[in-house]
């Protein structure tokens, strides 16, 4: 294993084959793993609560010590956002994840936004009752992973980021609280571990991201910045249990996994220029 300083940058060796490599940045974490964080010490990182919106209610953070939690201070709208003054590029993150555990007990409407180069952004909505797969509003914390690139289509330009998380609703929300927020990226470096084959010329094949992953729905979303020519799903032990051809050169592209049975797999990726590399998915 080995730590690389820019963006928390680990790689751990999965076979002869196979490198797994996670970036990690932390907007607002305790999380004693990611240890590449944005300073918010109201120096170049800020806090900022618009317009005197939000007035501070106590809870039980997520994780660690502290959690940013708010109800409204009765003014018709609420909104604030983590601002970091040194506006750092997160191109690595491009086909990555934002996560964040988030809770709330009110059926209230609301956005989670990150705002880019030249007053760009993208938004993550929770509708009146309604959220990302998986997202009550019981006053649990919950985690949501939401694709960067889909905050990228939207209009989003992660060569300056000035605000890289901001939340915002109408309303005079009882009750909202956010904790644990990260980017993460994971790139699989490498050669198929379970292919045989030595006719075809293998090298690596960047920016490949499969959402969600672990899956519990009955697709998986694949981005890639190469076009698919097939995909194959192998189990652990190298059995070859589907195969996906005549992909659309769609971005992202979607695979069925309706009735696989639970567990771990690994997915070969063939591109049209004949690369292959290889990522494990779960299916839950």
């Amino acid at each position: 294993i080995y730590l690389a300083l820019t963006w928390g940058l680990y790689a751990v060796n999965l076979s002869a084959q196979t490198t797994i490599v996670q970036r990690y940045y932390g907007i607002y974490t305790d999380n004693p793993t990611i240890v590449n964080k944005m300073p918010i010490d109201d120096v170049t990182g800020h806090i900022y609560v618009w317009e005197n919106t939000l007035v501070t209610n106590m809870v039980e953070p997520a994780e660690g010590e502290n959690a940013l939690g708010w109800k409204s201070n009765n003014v018709g709208w609420w909104g604030f956002g983590i601002h970091d003054d040194r506006k750092p590029s997160l191109l690595d993150f491009k086909y990555g994840f934002l996560v964040f555990s988030v809770r709330t007990s009110s059926p209230d409407a609301f956005e989670v936004i990150v705002y880019g180069a030249t007053n760009s952004n993208g938004k993550i909505a929770f509708p009146t009752n309604g959220g990302p797969k998986g997202f009550k509003r019981d006053s649990n914390w919950h985690k949501i992973e939401y694709p960067v690139i889909e905050l990228v289509k939207q209009g989003l330009k992660l060569n300056q980021v000035p605000i890289p998380f901001a939340a915002v609703g109408g309303t005079n929300i009882s009750d909202i609280a956010f904790d644990d927020i990260y980017y993460y990226a994971i790139d699989t470096i490498g050669q198929n571990p379970v292919d045989t084959t030595t006719q075809v010329k293998k090298s690596i094949l960047k920016h490949v991201t499969f959402y969600p992953n672990p899956a519990s729905t009955d697709y998986i979303l694949v981005y890639s910045d190469d076009l698919i020519s097939e995909i194959s799903l192998y189990t652990i032990n190298g059995k070859l249990v589907k195969i996906y051809k005549n992909i659309s050169h769609n971005n992202p592209f979607r695979i069925s996994i309706e009735n696989m049975p639970r567990g771990m797999y690994i997915a070969k990726i063939k591109s049209s220029s004949q690369q292959i590399t290889s990522q494990k998915i779960v299916i839950q």
